[in-house]
């Protein structure tokens, strides 16, 4: 009937409004996450503007220029839009600890290193933090997670393990980790003994307590 029809074809128009809206929306993304390719924040936002990546890439842009006040207001932003990202904890944390606010910036670190496992800039200062506080097993747990997730870094952090395992009460706690067979261990084992680079007596330190 008329009416039967008449419903039919409106339902058939919304259809076909919400099919618009929707792929008005995916090109709006892909508009976005190209923008985001080209390492172009402010461009993904013109698409987007809620687009955590693009306010996550903005905020750390910030942070190098030291805008700390822009930084964290892109980085609340960001977490507004991902509220589980720990990412933008890590840049709520790096505005506090440059704003000289360490409880804060440590409160904040531990959880972006929770929410967020795999940011490694999250645990290179957790690491930091711990070593300075005399906490060496809480430092190696940290370094531990950021050698397992990137060997790469290896060639920066190992240098510095031979270095502080050159203090009896480090190489002890480093062979205990070592004992547990990291993935790390035999290229932590081989930059002790290195004839250039290398700490010998560490080195023996280390094995004896395998």
């Amino acid at each position: 009937g008329l009416v039967s029809d008449q419903v039919h074809m409106a339902l058939v128009a919304g259809l076909l409004a919400l099919l618009g809206i929707a792929g008005w929306r995916v090109a709006e993304t892909m508009q976005a996450n190209a923008a985001i390719d080209r390492n172009d924040p402010a461009g993904a936002l013109r698409w987007r503007p809620g687009n955590p990546q693009a306010l996550l890439q903005q905020a750390e842009a910030k942070l190098t220029t030291r805008d700390l006040d822009a930084a964290e207001h892109l980085a609340r932003r960001q977490l507004q839009a991902t509220p589980a990202d720990g990412r933008g904890y890590r840049v709520l944390a790096q505005v506090a600890a440059a704003r000289g606010q360490p409880d804060r910036a440590l409160e904040l670190f531990r959880i972006a290193a929770k929410r967020a496992p795999r940011d490694l800039a999250s645990r290179g200062w957790l690491a930091q933090h711990a070593l300075e506080q005399g906490r060496p097993a809480e430092a190696l747990a940290q370094i531990d997670a950021v050698l397992t997730l990137s060997p790469s870094a290896g060639r920066r952090i190992y240098p510095v393990l031979v270095q502080l395992a050159g203090d009896p009460a480090f190489a002890n706690v480093l062979a205990t980790t070592l004992v547990e067979r990291p993935a790390w261990r035999g290229s932590m084992l081989a930059a002790l003994r290195a004839p250039k680079g290398g700490d010998p007596v560490a080195a023996d330190r280390v094995l004896a307590s395998l």
